[in-house]
């Protein structure tokens, strides 16, 4: 929003009835004359016929799907990245005596 606000969710599932009441959330909050601009994987609840409904009543909303297999442009995979390789590292360099 250019504002710095930030609008994050966390919910028991990833369907896309879940997904679908994110989009509610962010679009009550942001001006209507402002462009929506979605970046998103290619889960399927992303692209559910309900959704496509949704956003198709919305002309200021517009989704881009990352690559199926470029996992290096989602900034989670690419943090979730690190922190595998800092884990290997220490753990590989540890002497550990019990698992306690």
């Amino acid at each position: 929003m250019l504002n710095g606000a930030v609008l994050a969710t966390c919910k028991p599932r990833r369907r896309h009835q879940e997904f679908l009441s994110f989009l509610r959330e962010i679009d009550k909050a942001v001006p209507a004359e402002l462009d929506m601009r979605c970046i998103v994987n290619n889960y399927g609840g992303h692209k559910h016929p309900t959704v496509k409904a949704w956003l198709s009543a919305r002309p200021p909303w517009h989704m881009h799907f990352i690559l199926t297999y470029g996992p290096w442009l989602n900034q989670v995979e690419r943090v979730l990245r690190v922190f595998a390789l800092i884990t290997g590292k220490a753990i590989r360099s540890g002497s550990f005596g019990s698992v306690r």
